[in-house]
């Protein structure tokens, strides 16, 4: 049986994140930048009609550049935390791959 690595070398999620190119910047709550993750944590401030659809069209930009982007709200972190770890995990495990056998 083939064991089972990491499709790139991720470092450690960080916190606050902002990067930048010459084309957009990133500001987000958490990020696995070498797994092009990106995971906010969001507060009422973000259930207001306005901030869904910038934040839906910051998302869609954001995965157009090729990162995947789990948006879960502060109740959820707190409360169903091990629902919110579940899904960061599966999106962590989609990112591994089958090492070659030796």
């Amino acid at each position: 049986m083939a064991d089972v690595g990491y499709a790139a070398e991720f470092s450690q999620p960080r916190r606050k994140v902002s990067a930048r190119n010459s084309h957009w910047s990133l500001y987000s709550d958490f990020a696995w930048l070498s797994a092009r993750i990106i995971i906010e944590v969001d507060g009422d401030t973000h259930a207001t009609d306005a901030n869904i659809k910038h934040d839906e069209a910051r998302d869609e930009f954001l995965r157009r550049q090729g990162f995947c982007v789990l948006r879960f709200n502060n109740n959820n972190v707190i409360y169903a935390e091990k629902a919110v770890y579940l899904e960061i995990e599966a999106v962590l495990q989609s990112k591994l791959v089958a090492a070659p056998a030796s």
